[in-house]
């Protein structure tokens, strides 16, 4: 799902080349890169949690998973969004 959503943008820009709907062409390729990249977060934390659950029991399992899963909602969401606050209201 990951791989689809990632490569999407790509296969519909060079269809759509040329049509002079270059913000409609932005809109939908952003959309499906940020949906492959929600899948590609989705699938990273499960491997680590599958890893982590055959290395270790309990609430180190919790932990790892709460940890990685927050690192990719901030790295790859949160800062952009914090950005995009500030420079909207300031």
């Amino acid at each position: 799902m990951a791989t689809a959503f990632l490569i999407a943008p790509t296969a519909y820009h060079r269809i759509n080349f040329e049509q002079h709907e270059k913000p409609r062409l932005i809109h939908i390729g952003n959309r499906q890169f940020l949906m492959g990249l929600v899948a590609l977060a989705l699938a990273m934390n499960g491997a680590v949690a599958l890893v982590t659950d055959l290395i270790f029991k309990g609430s180190t399992l919790v932990v790892t998973v709460a940890i990685v899963g927050s690192l990719f909602v901030w790295l790859w969401f949160g800062l952009g969004l914090v950005r995009r606050l500030r420079g909207s209201s300031g």
